[in-house]
């Protein structure tokens, strides 16, 4: 293979580079994946013992039985019970059902918040696109079964690879011709899928640096079983070089049986048995590996190399701009390893005895009802015939000759109260208690709500922890990647319906490259913002209630502002359609200059202020006192003012002018 190094990131670390290029990277490659494969096989046999509690089938009970010997004793009798007792998948769902309802509380599950001011209704915009992304490629559905691996094996891994699909498309369109109309055919392709394309992987077919302190930025290894066909198909394609047709028809099936036949063992827990034998000889294994690459001379950075068998077939850049598309998701995580602890992890003894527990008592309730008995020697019973049924009858020379043996023990009562303490620690060991779960709260005249109360906080806040834990180190990883995908896949633009200011108004906009360019802080809106919401609303209603109590306080708020504010927390998709807008009175620089005439005039004699305060009585009371006074005179002799004219309102007086002595 041709190796362009201006292509690549590298490093050198060596004067002298191999030989051959292409043998060295797959060699460098197989060697990772067997170190990778070897260092957790003591992991996968958790992990297996882990998903034969989940699932509970009668092939995963005999699994069980087969894997816990050196716990709970050789138990494998034809007569003893193998039931499973369903509190792992119990504990898993409890959990799962959590943490879905916290994750995604409703449809407006994430935000996109603007860097600078002055872009909030372009977040508003390209969230919605955002969303209808994610729901075209049914994003819910297939981290639902991310986080269900995720909490039985406490690693899970899903991949987020852009599919782009386009389709011929074929419609009638009508033609109108000179007096006659027809009908046409026209083909057009039509955009079917330009998504992200997500995929939960299966645990055992990924494998992560195990001295890498980060899973989500050390190399990562990803095994793909393919059919002879598909690969020649790739190789026809030019997607697959250096291997010719015959090179795949002569490969060995499954480079490593060891991974599929854990993966045929999971299939025969739910009722699936291994495939035929020409499927298994059909199928090959493909080895993907992500990461930095490490060869003789030189160091290639940030690359991805697939080899099929011992040859390099594959090899360029990331193509991605935001990082692997793989997303490694844990549950627990430990210092000492990328591997993640489970929620079943710590309580697999537990569950293995509660199942032991179980199914001991019912192998005492089949002693119970069909007893042993002793035969003599010499008796003319032959002990095949000696069976407990209805109405049986036994020949016998003296009833001495066949005897019950007397058991004792047949109260179960100790066996149920272990069990129930079994439960119990098994539910605090995952959180999942009452009032969590869906066992029965106690009951009784000593329960009061404060003690429900403190039960439900202390399930809650063990599992709170973890809904911001998968918060943080897998959705807010998977919401950046999915930006970063849209940013570099998105050419054409597309059109997005958006709400607008009045109810069953709707705004149209065109989303595209341009509008995807600027970068948002993108953030999960969980359970925890929910309950911040809350609060949130609970404090604004308690400070409009004490400051309506305080007149002079209500003055200076502006409630318009606090409604809206109040409203767009409750989280309605168009918070403008339920706000009613004031009419805003009109300014004097808008009013209709014809309607000036006809506005009252303000008062400008002493008469007319004096009516308007106190009526006709006021303005005769005054209008005496200063006859009596002999006001008016003085008025006439010194400002000239003829008061003769006062009564009749014809010789205002101006309030305003001043008077000098």
């Amino acid at each position: 293979m041709n190796i362009n190094s201006k292509n690549f990131i590298t490093t050198k670390t060596g004067e002298e580079l191999p030989i051959n290029l292409g043998e060295s990277i797959a060699e460098y490659v197989n060697s990772r994946y067997t170190s990778f494969s070897t260092s957790r096989k003591n992991i996968e046999d958790v992990w297996m013992e882990a998903w034969s509690l989940y699932v509970g089938s009668p092939q995963a009970v005999s699994y069980q039985r087969q894997q816990v010997i050196n716990s709970v004793g050789i138990t494998n009798i034809d007569w003893r019970h193998r039931l499973n007792t369903g509190k792992a998948f119990e504990v898993v769902e409890t959990v799962h059902g959590y943490l879905m309802g916290a994750l995604f509380p409703n449809n407006d599950w994430f935000n996109l918040i603007p860097a600078t001011s002055g872009y909030a209704q372009l977040a508003r915009i390209v969230r919605k696109y955002m969303s209808n992304k994610l729901w075209e490629a049914k994003f819910t559905t297939h981290f639902n079964t991310f986080l269900r691996q995720l909490l039985i094996t406490g690693t899970s891994i899903l991949a987020l690879p852009w599919r782009y699909e386009a389709r011929p498309h074929k419609k009638n369109v009508k033609v109108e011709y000179p007096n006659e109309e027809k009908w046409t055919v026209v083909e057009e392709t039509r955009v079917i899928q330009n998504r992200p394309d997500f995929e939960t992987l299966d645990i055992f077919d990924c494998y992560i640096d195990p001295i890498s302190p980060a899973p989500n930025e050390g190399d990562f290894i990803r095994r793909i079983v393919k059919s002879r066909a598909e690969v020649i198909q790739c190789i026809q394609q030019g997607y697959y070089s250096d291997i010719t047709p015959y090179d795949i028809c002569c490969l060995s099936p499954y480079g490593d049986i060891d991974p599929q036949t854990r993966k045929d063992t999971l299939k025969r827990f739910q009722g699936v048995d291994t495939p035929h034998e020409y499927s298994f000889h059909d199928n090959i294994e493909v080895i993907e590996f992500w990461g930095d690459i490490h060869v003789d001379g030189i160091s290639y950075h940030d690359v991805c190399a697939t080899v099929i068998g011992d040859t390099l077939v594959r090899f360029e850049p990331n193509p991605y701009w935001g990082g692997k598309p793989f997303v490694i998701g844990s549950c627990f995580e430990t210092r000492h390893t990328p591997y993640s602890i489970g929620v079943l992890q710590p309580s697999l003894g537990l569950i293995h005895q509660l199942n032991s527990i179980t199914n001991q008592r019912l192998d005492n309730l089949e002693l119970a009802v069909d007893e042993m008995w002793t035969l003599k020697q010499d008796s003319v019973i032959r002990p095949e015939d000696v069976w407990t049924e209805p109405g049986k009858v036994f020949l016998v020379e003296d009833h001495n000759d066949l005897m019950p043996i007397q058991r004792g023990g047949r109260d179960f009562v100790v066996s149920y109260q272990e069990a129930s303490v079994l439960e119990q620690s098994i539910d605090k060991n995952s959180g999942t208690g009452n009032l969590i779960s869906a066992n029965a709260a106690r009951s009784g005249e000593r329960v009061t709500a404060a003690e429900i109360q403190a039960v439900r906080d202390a399930g809650g806040n063990r599992l709170s922890n973890l809904h911001k834990h998968i918060e943080a180190t897998s959705l807010i990883e998977i919401l950046k990647r999915v930006y970063r995908s849209l940013q570099q896949f998105v050419k054409e633009p597309e059109i997005v319906r958006v709400s607008g200011m009045k109810p069953g108004e709707f705004n149209y906009f065109k989303v595209g490259a341009n509008q995807l360019a600027y970068d948002f802080t993108l953030r999960p809106i969980g359970a925890d913002h929910v309950t911040d919401s809350t609060k949130y609303l609970k404090d604004r209603m308690d400070f409009i209630q004490l400051v309506s109590q305080i007149p002079q306080m209500a003055q200076r708020i502006d409630f318009d502002n606090l409604l809206y504010d109040i409203v767009q927390h409750f989280g309605f998709d168009d918070p403008d359609s339920y706000i009613k807008v004031q009419e805003q009175p009109q300014t004097p620089e808008m009013t209709d200059p014809s309607q000036m005439s006809q506005q009252p005039s303000a008062p400008t004699s002493i008469e007319e202020q004096l009516a308007q305060i106190g009526g006709e009585p006021l303005k005769q009371a005054y209008l005496a006192n200063m006859a009596a006074d002999g006001g008016q005179s003085f008025l006439q002799n010194t400002y000239g003012i003829d008061t003769s004219q006062l009564n009749n309102n014809e010789q205002p007086i101006n309030p305003g002018q001043p008077i000098t002595y």
